[in-house]
């Protein structure tokens, strides 16, 4: 459970969407994390948002500020969905509505969907990806799809995926910060 306001910018923090805490999909989204953060010295941030469910509807709600803006302030962000009924889930879509259309401007994305099947975990892919970019998050990547049969293989598929994306997502994300600091100069 996230505690009071980090405001000091991370280089990956971890967004879970799954509505119980230490899902498979919260499994698959930090191992994706931890392998795109490599040698980093600081392990990615790991939001719950099933330990903030009570907050996520809540106006005004200090704690879901302090969630915000952790996300608001990260270079990479994963943010993985278990496919409910076709899409992510309604837990992760609410938190996301809750952010303003440039939140996440100069951040960078990585979806992380977990499915049954290939045919869903392609529209739950579409929709979260519209939604991230619906908040300005740069997503410059295929997601990391993965049906939950090939679980067993994990390893095997995120190292594949980190070998071909791995270096975009970086080259994204240190345009983006540098971008970032300019501006605020």
């Amino acid at each position: 459970m996230l505690g009071p306001p980090e405001t000091a910018h991370r280089e990956a923090v971890v967004l879970i969407g799954h509505p119980t805490s230490g899902s498979r999909t919260s499994a698959v989204a930090q191992r994706v994390a931890n392998r795109l953060a490599g040698s980093s010295p600081a392990p990615p941030l790991v939001v719950e948002l099933a330990d903030h469910r009570a907050s996520v509807h809540a106006v005004d709600d200090d704690l879901m500020r302090s969630v915000q803006d952790v996300v608001r302030n990260t270079a990479v962000l994963v943010v993985a969905t278990p496919v409910y009924k076709g899409g992510p889930t309604g837990l992760l879509k609410a938190f996301l509505d809750g952010l303003e259309p440039t939140a996440l401007e100069s951040t960078v994305a990585v979806p992380v969907v977990l499915s049954a099947s290939s045919a869903h975990g392609a529209l739950a892919d579409l929709q979260l990806r519209i939604v991230l970019q619906a908040v300005g998050a740069l997503v410059p990547v295929p997601s990391f799809v993965l049906e939950e049969h090939h679980l067993d293989d994990l390893p095997q598929y995120v190292d594949a995926w980190h070998q071909r994306f791995g270096p975009a997502v970086d080259a994204v994300a240190i345009g983006g910060t540098t971008a970032a600091r300019h501006a605020q100069r």
